[in-house]
């Protein structure tokens, strides 16, 4: 399975293997999620993202960050407490936000309004 956008479809991830929320790692500095995986926020880590679909960030593909320097806060990397920070490269429709700063597990949380999952 992976991500799309839903403005024009373009694949947003690699091919994913879906896991249970359980197996994320909240470790401050470490990755969320090992590489190949994604899962949805049961609303137990990342508040205010609950139902989001959640994958590491190597796995992101087709996705640029914005020029907007409100949204790329943080200081080792990104905090994405300014809302979404990550646009389709064919669109420019905002569909993520990549979360990678000293302080958090590293993520990238994709917008349910934006994004949609394909088995």
């Amino acid at each position: 399975m992976h991500i799309e956008c839903q403005n024009c479809a373009t694949k947003l991830t690699l091919e994913l293997e879906w896991v249970n929320p359980s197996v994320r790692n909240h470790t401050m500095g470490e990755q969320m999620l090992t590489q190949g995986s994604m899962t949805r926020e049961d609303g137990n880590y990342l508040h205010g993202h609950v139902g989001v679909y959640i994958a590491h960030p190597d796995d992101a593909i087709s996705m640029c960050l914005t020029s907007e320097t409100k949204r790329l806060a943080g200081c080792c990397g990104l905090d994405g407490c300014d809302g979404p920070n990550l646009k389709c490269e064919t669109c420019k429709t905002y569909v993520a936000t990549k979360m990678t700063d000293c302080w958090m597990a590293h993520c990238i949380a994709f917008d349910p309004n934006t994004t949609r999952k394909v088995a």
